[in-house]
């Protein structure tokens, strides 16, 4: 199976305009809460087959998700940043989308931005 998540931890971290912004606060799958803002976290939502031959999966079309969480709502620059990465790394933007939510009483802005991706050769 395609597992894409280290390639977006890298890029991610290996990104100036990223890493200037957050520094380490970069994580998988969601961040601590009581987190210190901005922060960014990664996963993967979903894995499917896209192309199979002789009862192989040999690629897999799979979408990451890369959320800026933000107390001040600031959050366009960090985007831009998160978006030069991810279309680096031969993502194809799905959607973005703007949330809010309440952490220990403090607003956190959101910034939801989902990329998918067909890769991964299954059958070597």
């Amino acid at each position: 199976m395609y597992d894409p998540s280290e390639e977006v931890y890298q890029g991610l971290v290996g990104n100036a305009s990223v890493r200037d912004v957050v520094g380490t606060r970069i994580f998988a799958n969601g961040v601590p809460d009581g987190g210190t803002y901005p922060s960014v976290y990664y996963g993967e939502i979903s894995n499917v087959p896209a192309l199979n031959s002789d009862n192989k999966e040999d690629y897999s079309k799979s979408t990451m998700q890369v959320s800026i969480l933000s107390d001040t709502g600031s959050v366009k620059e960090l985007a831009k940043a998160v978006e030069t990465v991810m279309l680096a790394l031969n993502w194809t933007r799905l959607s973005y989308t703007n949330m809010t939510a309440e952490d220990g009483g403090k607003l956190i802005y959101y910034k939801v931005m989902r990329f998918i991706k067909i890769g991964g050769m299954n059958n070597v």
